[in-house]
């Protein structure tokens, strides 16, 4: 799979700690270099395995992708831009966040064009007319 990270296309792959032996030590990486992100295919029988893997395994995806977005941008290099806490955080934080940002957005009001033709004799019909948009029809046509 192919994903754009900030106009560079990042490759995202599943192996496993025999095919890739750099998944020995964590269940993912991202080499900005080939601009690649690799998962753990995570098919083992441990007993103490995470319950869901598929949310884990998604949880792993948005790290690494944190981590291509710093490389992006041209903050890999700074100090907490490397700190695997942050990047942890904002991985987990991600879906919380987009929701929360969702909500506050629909919650914006875009502002009113007024229709060209359209006069207002006084301000206070803006009002009235948001809150009877019928009104607004009618005038609109030259009703009354």
């Amino acid at each position: 799979m192919q994903v754009n990270v900030l106009g560079t296309m990042y490759t995202i792959q599943e192996s496993n700690k025999v095919d890739d032996p750099a998944l020995e030590e964590c269940d993912g990486y991202c080499d900005d270099t080939v601009k690649l992100c690799v998962i753990d295919s995570m098919n083992c029988s441990d007993a103490m395995a995470k319950q869901n893997m598929n949310e884990y395994k998604k949880k792993v995806i948005r790290h690494e992708l944190v981590h291509a977005f710093l490389f992006e941008c041209g903050l890999a290099e700074n100090s907490w831009a490397a700190n695997e806490e942050i990047v942890d955080w904002i991985a987990n934080m991600f879906p919380k966040m987009k929701v929360a940002f969702e909500q506050a957005e629909s919650m914006v009001i875009e502002q009113v064009q007024i229709p060209q033709g359209y006069e207002l004799a006084d301000p206070n019909n803006l009002i009235n007319d948001l809150n009877n948009l019928k009104a607004v029809k009618l005038r609109l046509k030259g009703g009354e």
